[in-house]
């Protein structure tokens, strides 16, 4: 770190700047191009391509994308070594550098990945067809989404862009994320390019409120690191170019606003957000176990009692909406048992054993301080990355 305090703020934002502008180019080479390679074009949601001028543009503009598998091959590992290396370089340059400029700076150039993911190619993936098909079950045909599947409404005009992989059988999507997608197909009519869009502006929203989140957060408990910290969630490749189409940004949204309601003294709705984050996706429930472990080492039992409550309504709010009540929350529930898929047999219960034991000991040994909880969540959700989670999930991480 010491070469980067030697460079001076004026040449730190130039830098910044231009590497900002590699980050970019990555991101519109993942969206057009890679987009574009033949698996990508063979998936349904292609047949979309003339109906927004963007796409149609960009399908007949003179773009580098690669036409063998080697070549395809060769321009993944590239994008995603550059991408991730300039990523790196921008978090080193401003490491413990403060500076408003420069934050303003970091944060636009997040913002120009997210929007450019967000109105990539419609071949850039396939799960926000599934997203707005389970949406519209509810929304649109007035059936619950949990009973009812999108196999169910063939004739529906977003069900020919869906890889149907999902749509026959019950959705392991929690009721804080299906209710936002009942919500957004509210408001999508039936026109595939503009629910497409809709459901991945929400979700880019999210990332950018996300982001803002991390800018409170540290402000508050490290400020000299805000411009890293914005750099280190903001220019991910894998938050700017996943995050407008994967149900994670609304996990980390809830969480990372458990995080500032807490540095807000606004516990109670911190409580109320760390439930909402879990019954989005499992994955923050270990993240909940080290804040309670921490409350239990504190002696704050009164407190312990008063969550239980808040979570307990805050649950039962989120299955109100749907038939299956109580019956669903267990199902749901059965989900925290499907983790270590990569690993099997005796090796899978010994990562399960290891991952608790590193959680009980975080959490049994956080102090009062919301740096010490935080660092804690840090180590927990790396043993989770490490032990638990698929690497080819990379949006897991």
């Amino acid at each position: 770190m010491a070469w980067s305090r030697r460079v001076e703020p004026r040449r730190r934002l130039l830098i910044t700047a231009l590497l900002g502008g590699v980050l970019v180019l990555d991101a519109l080479y993942y969206a057009f191009c890679l987009a574009q390679t033949a698996p990508r074009v063979s998936r349904p949601g292609a047949a979309l391509v003339p109906d927004f001028w963007l796409w149609s543009f960009m399908r007949d503009a003179p773009l580098p994308i690669p036409g063998s598998p080697a070549g395809v091959a060769v321009a993944v590992v590239v994008s995603t070594v550059v991408g991730f290396a300039t990523y790196g370089v921008i978090v080193w340059l401003h490491w413990d550098r403060p500076g408003r400029r420069a934050a303003w700076l970091v944060g636009g150039i997040a913002a120009t990945t997210f929007a450019i993911s967000a109105v990539a190619m419609p071949t850039t993936n396939s799960d926000v067809y599934d997203y707005i098909l389970f949406g519209r079950v509810a929304a649109v045909h007035g059936e619950d989404p949990h009973v009812t599947f999108p196999d169910e409404f063939a004739d529906d005009p977003i069900y020919p862009y869906s890889s149907h992989q999902y749509t026959g059988r019950p959705d392991n999507k929690l009721p804080a994320w299906t209710l936002l997608t009942v919500g957004l197909a509210r408001f999508g009519g039936d026109s595939p390019v503009t629910n497409v869009l809709l459901y991945r502006s929400a979700l880019a929203a999210l990332n950018l409120g996300s982001l803002a989140l991390v800018a409170l957060i540290v402000r508050r408990v490290r400020p000299q690191s805000v411009v890293a910290a914005l750099a280190i969630f903001g220019l991910n490749p894998i938050v700017a170019l996943l995050g407008p189409s994967k149900t994670d940004s609304l996990m980390a949204f809830f969480l990372l606003g458990t995080a500032a309601l807490l540095v807000l003294g606004r516990r109670r709705w911190a409580v109320v957000s760390l439930a909402v984050s879990m019954f989005v996706k499992l994955i923050t429930v270990p993240l909940a176990a080290v804040f309670w472990l921490r409350e239990l080492r504190l002696r704050r039992y009164a407190a312990l009692a008063t969550d239980a409550v808040i979570v307990a309504v805050t649950v039962a709010l989120l299955y109100a909406p749907f038939s299956r009540g109580l019956d669903l929350l267990t199902d749901h529930l059965s989900l925290l048992g499907g983790g270590g898929d990569t690993i099997s047999g005796p090796l899978r219960s010994v990562s399960i054993a290891a991952f608790v034991l590193v959680l009980a000991a975080v959490g049994l040994t956080r102090d009062e301080s919301h740096l010490s909880l935080f660092r804690g969540w840090a180590v927990v959700a790396l043993g989770f990355g490490v032990l638990l989670s698929r690497p080819t999930l990379s949006w897991y991480l």
